[in-house]
């Protein structure tokens, strides 16, 4: 099938036949035309039966109003529910199906015309469901094969049909209205009940209950409930003060009798009264590929006919009761039928691949009884229109509470749409409101890369800056092949993992006091992250004064991490940093404090300091990014020309901790370009945009700052992390206090409890976000300064063709723009870093 994903969504597939159909019209054999749609059943929310009830109540009387509008069709719907069991060898294949099939047949129509009709009823009817089941998630069967799969899922070999059961002769002189009344169906069927019977069959079976919606002036076999007034039985008082006056015992049976008669007929004028008011056609019935066992018969009977007769002590307590169990089971012959071209078996059948009604066996018979059989009043039809409560046999088991999307923006990112009842609006965040950032938080699988690679494509295409921190290196890979060709110049693509032509960083480069201390500042930050992230005195003042000193040392000479190493290893270094220090306290904390300590303590402290940045030096891979005087881009002008940076940091080729440390050190270079664009005037600053996945993982006090800074220098965060949890109190008060756009996917019972906190005061609970299906999400959006209502969204699919082509070339561009040949850059940190150099350790420094 073609079309975008939203147009296959409202696809409606249609097959309409002619099929010639018996009793005769005077002119010759009627044919009849038959059209035929479906939905299927996706998800149930979590509710009551009593609601359940109400609904169904609500949408069958919607039903019937609804088919007023073509007077010259019948129209029919079925809930069938079709179960294949799995073989021993593989019970894990059980499949069971809940469709919703709407019929509509008329009387020489032509097909043309018919289609239009059943495109009417069907569009109607998708209104009722979205309007009347929020409960129920039901989706338009798209393709015509998977129509005709639910319409004749099998081969039927055997097949009953559950009806009325009549009512048999009353006591004298308290008749029913009618002879041989049907009695009532009480039940209110267990679907699951019944589909566990059905996995345990051997065949592949189905259920069906159909109705079909009567005209409230359609002719029907009903008598007037004044001639069967006088036929009132005795009344209770009556019987036993005549017995007692005679002296004659008390027969409770003949008591309880009374009783029943008497509720029997009160149900009578009740249902005959009720039929005048709304009256469906019913037909409930199994069909298999195989033999029915009589176990899921039986279950059948008893969920639609009700929990058998009254008990004597219920029929003294309140005798308005009618009497239930009023259900049993007819199974078609094979003989055919008199005066008929077709058995009985073929007729039920056809009925039930057709959505039909056509009658046999005892339905042929006097018109009264046959008529009446097969009806139903409102009350009865709610009760057996069988929805499932909680059907944990379907493909998605929970579906999201639908909150509608109140945010009245016209222009902005599309993160998906809001879909409640059969309206459909899409999401936007407003290019005001992503200055405020996003964040979004669920479990790992549930859509969040998904929408982030969304809203990149979106950015990238309107001609935006984008930068992004991908700490498993999917999501750039997809990126790139979705690159349009006028943009390809302006991708630059950091990947470690190329080490044939490293690309240069250089936290250590910045211009100034205050932006050095900045620097300082967040890298003391990024070891505390490291080394103690439970802030346990691993990293305490000791450390951070000494690695303070030595990494002013080394920027004031221009230089990199490697340069941090040596100062703590070779007092000669040292000595030719010195002279271009210009801080007095800087040098002397070599003159006067290094210089005066016993070479033992020095030993001792200056090798545990060591220790903490010795990986940058032993690594190749860092050494040779981290190493180099000058990095290959800069942030602030990327930032100033709208640039594409992609910054892919995958852990499975560079190891989990290297691609933490690069996170580290490259999420504090990006929020000293944006804060660097202070001496631009606000209208020539452009958005730029932050992507980070799993941004847990850089969740420092530099993170925490850009998130209250960064919206002045018009660079907007977009976070995404799996849980709560992952993040520290600081940063976690951070991302709640200043992250005005917020998105949970499902989560865990923890988180969602924190999260139903975040929302309030809102109807999502704890139990809506733990249920939520992949790639839905609730939400709250900041616009125009107010919070939007907690909506729903569904996110959706990129559409745009990946090339692999493209992603190759915008790879080979960046490594001969930005990158430098491995052998080059080693010759280059030996001879600036003097690593081949043996250390010397003095008494002082001169200077």
């Amino acid at each position: 099938m073609g079309g975008t994903a939203r147009e296959q969504r409202t696809r409606l597939a249609i097959i309409t036949s002619n099929t010639q159909q018996e009793p005769a019209t005077p002119q010759g054999v009627a044919r009849t035309c038959f059209g035929f749609c479906g939905f299927r059943l996706l998800a149930v929310a979590p509710g009551g039966q009593q609601t359940r009830l109400a609904h169904q109540a609500q949408l069958l009387t919607r039903l019937s109003r609804a088919t007023r509008g073509l007077p010259t069709a019948n129209r029919a719907i079925e809930l069938r529910y079709i179960v294949r069991p799995g073989t021993v060898e593989s019970v894990w294949r059980d499949q069971v199906e809940c469709y919703l099939l709407a019929r509509v047949s008329c009387w020489h129509e032509a097909r043309v015309t018919l289609r239009g009709q059943v495109e009417t009823f069907c569009t109607d009817l998708r209104h009722l469901l979205g309007n009347t089941l929020p409960h129920y998630r039901f989706e338009a069967l798209a393709s015509v094969s998977e129509l005709r799969g639910a319409l004749q899922p099998f081969t039927s070999v055997d097949t009953i049909e559950v009806r009325h059961r009549l009512s048999a002769p009353t006591a004298a002189g308290s008749a029913p209205i009618v002879d041989m009344l049907p009695l009532p169906l009480l039940g209110v069927p267990d679907v699951d009940t019944i589909v566990d019977l059905m996995l345990h069959q051997p065949e592949p079976s189905a259920v069906s209950f159909c109705f079909e919606p009567l005209p409230v002036d359609a002719d029907l076999p009903l008598v007037t409930q004044e001639e069967g007034a006088s036929r009132e039985p005795e009344a209770i008082v009556g019987a036993v003060a005549r017995q007692a006056l005679f002296g004659e015992q008390l027969s409770v049976q003949a008591l309880t009798r009374v009783h029943e008669d008497r509720s029997m007929l009160r149900w009578q004028a009740q249902h005959l009264a009720a039929l005048r008011q709304r009256a469906f056609r019913l037909r409930i019935q199994i069909a298999s590929a195989g033999e029915i066992s009589d176990a899921l018969v039986a279950t059948l009977v008893g969920e639609v006919g009700g929990p058998g007769r009254l008990t004597a002590d219920a029929a003294w307590q309140d005798p308005t009761l009618p009497l239930a169990g009023g259900a049993e089971w007819v199974r078609p012959r094979s003989a055919r039928l008199r005066g008929k071209s077709q058995s009985e078996f073929a007729t039920a059948v056809g009925n039930w691949r057709t959505l039909g009604f056509q009658p046999w066996g005892e339905a042929m018979t006097a018109a009264s009884v046959a008529g009446l059989s097969f009806l139903a009043d409102l009350g009865e039809a709610t009760r057996l229109f069988a929805l499932p409560t909680a059907a944990t046999w379907l493909p998605a088991q929970h579906a999201a509470l639908a909150l509608p999307f109140r945010g009245g923006v016209h222009d902005g990112l599309r993160l998906g749409v809001s879909r409640v009842r059969d309206t459909e609006r899409e999401v936007l965040v407003s290019h005001e409101s992503r200055i405020h950032h996003l964040w979004m938080v669920g479990q790992t699988g549930t859509g969040k890369s998904t929408l982030l690679e969304s809203l990149i494509e979106q950015d990238i295409h309107a001609g935006r800056g984008v930068i992004v921190i991908d700490p498993h290196g999917d999501l750039i890979r997809q990126v790139l092949g979705r690159i349009p060709a006028a943009r390809t110049r302006d991708v630059i693509l950091f990947d470690p993992a190329d080490t044939a032509y490293p690309v240069g960083i250089n936290p250590l480069a910045a211009q100034g006091e205050d932006a050095q201390a900045l620097v300082v500042s967040s890298f003391i930050g990024l070891l505390t992250k490291l080394y103690d992230p439970y802030h346990q005195g691993i990293v305490g003042p000791r450390f951070e004064h000494a690695a303070r000193n030595g990494l002013l040392t080394v920027m004031a000479n221009g230089g990199t991490l490697i340069e941090v190493v040596r100062v703590f290893q070779d007092d000669s270094f040292v000595a030719k940093l010195l002279p271009q220090v210009t801080d007095p306290l800087v040098k002397r904390y070599w003159t006067d404090q290094i210089a005066r300590t016993s070479d033992f303590h020095r030993s001792e402290v200056l090798d545990w300091i060591v220790s903490k940045f010795g990986h940058f030096v032993t690594d190749p891979t860092l050494r040779r990014i981290l190493g180099q005087t000058k990095s290959s881009f800069s942030f602030r002008e990327a930032m100033d020309s709208g640039k594409i940076v992609l910054l892919s940091l995958a852990k499975g080729l560079l190891g989990s901790d290297n691609a933490n440390f690069l996170g580290l050190i490259l999420l504090p270079m990006v929020l000293h370009a944006a804060l660097s664009r202070a001496d631009l005037p606000l209208t020539q600053r452009r958005d730029v945009s932050l992507y980070v996945d799993e941004f847990q993982n850089y969740a420092t006090d530099s993170l925490a700052l850009m998130l209250a800074e960064a919206r002045k220098y018009k660079l907007a965060l977009m976070l995404a992390n799996q849980h709560v949890g992952q993040l520290t109190q600081e940063v976690r008060d951070a991302v709640v206090g200043n992250a005005g756009n917020l998105l949970s996917f499902r989560v865990g019972a923890s988180d969602a409890a924190a999260m139903e906190r975040i929302f309030s005061p809102s109807p999502v609970s704890t139990e809506h976000l733990i249920g939520l299906p992949n790639f839905t999400a609730y939400g709250r959006l900041l616009i125009a300064g107010q919070h939007t209502p907690v909506f729903t969204l569904e996110t959706e699919p990129i559409t745009s063709r990946w090339s692999k082509a493209r992603a190759e070339a915008i790879r080979a561009y960046t490594r001969k723009t930005y990158g430098r040949p491995r052998s080059v850059v080693d010759e280059e940190i030996n001879e600036r870093a003097h690593l081949n150099d043996a250390p010397t350790r003095r008494s002082g420094f001169s200077l």
